[in-house]
């Protein structure tokens, strides 16, 4: 059995694989991953953008006395006042505690995710006190379920808050349900026909009997017009084909092939479509590593 140290050290090895399979400088990346170094050899969910200019790697964090010593050198990197205001926002609801840390050429991100049982209106309340622009947010959240079902709320550096909202798909009725609460979402945020289109009619297939979710964002100048599904658990073969229909001639079966070699990845874990006012949407696909295996 490997030790901890072993595990990480295999986490940041295909991290740095992948990095140079895609151009990307990583060292500041896992300059800052030693931080969840405990966390990240338990496992990480590892995702890259369509655009293949960015890593984003994912970690539970362990709640504890040490916990703010930890990331906040993390969030402190990326935007001072992160913490204080994710404090607010995760505030007791929080169960489960995330970390993103993302990096690309151009900078680096970090984000805070809190999951849980929320509640709909007090985390808007408090998105409105942190300068969120909410207006509007609470009529497409409930459209999506979020009344019942927000599971989510997240930080992101510079000013991007996400709501996290589940969706259940064991049945028919469950699956078409989702797809209603995606159309009528969408339409009221005003993405294209087309791309809601798509994503109703992949979502069977994608979500089969599991849950997906969607999620809404909001920065300081108000409502994002864009909506994210997600689904896990994804074949490659299904990741390839949207990624071709989405961005033709981007050599996207090498690309995808890079990020599935350097993780030994059988199936996408997660594949993340943000639908939007204009084409195409954005798409990012994320793989796992537990204990430092796949």
């Amino acid at each position: 059995m490997k030790t901890l140290e072993q595990q990480a050290s295999a986490v940041f090895g295909r991290i740095a694989t992948l990095g140079s399979a895609y151009g990307i400088a990583v060292q500041p990346l896992l300059d800052k991953l030693v931080f969840v170094s405990e966390e990240a050899a338990a496992f990480v969910m590892v995702a890259m953008p369509h655009t293949f200019d960015r890593i984003a790697v994912a970690t539970p964090i362990r709640r504890g006395g040490d916990v703010i010593e930890r990331i906040g050198p993390l969030s402190e990197a990326a935007d001072p006042d992160q913490l204080a205001r994710f404090e607010q926002l995760a505030a007791t609801d929080t169960r489960d505690l995330y970390a993103e840390l993302e990096q690309g050429n151009d900078g680096f991100a970090f984000s805070l995710q809190a999951f849980g049982n929320r509640k709909l209106d007090t985390d808007l309340e408090r998105l409105a006190v942190l300068g969120a622009g909410t207006v509007g947010a609470r009529e497409v959240a409930v459209l999506l379920g979020a009344e019942t079902n927000l599971v989510g709320v997240t930080d992101r550096s510079g000013g991007t808050w996400t709501l996290h909202v589940r969706q259940r798909n064991r049945n028919d009725g469950e699956r078409a349900a989702t797809r209603e609460r995606i159309a009528a979402a969408g339409a009221a945020l005003g993405v294209t026909q087309a791309q809601i289109n798509v994503a109703t009619a992949l979502h069977d297939s994608l979500a089969k009997d599991g849950d997906s979710y969607a999620f809404l964002r909001a920065t300081k100048s108000g409502l994002s017009r864009e909506l994210g599904i997600t689904w896990g658990g994804v074949a490659w073969e299904h990741v390839v084909r949207m990624m071709i229909e989405f961005y033709p001639g981007a050599d996207t079966a090498a690309r995808l092939g890079k990020l599935s070699g350097a993780f030994d990845a059988q199936v996408a874990a997660a594949v993340e479509l943000t639908l939007l006012p204009t084409e195409p949407p954005r798409m990012r696909v994320a793989v796992t590593l537990t204990k430092g295996l796949p």
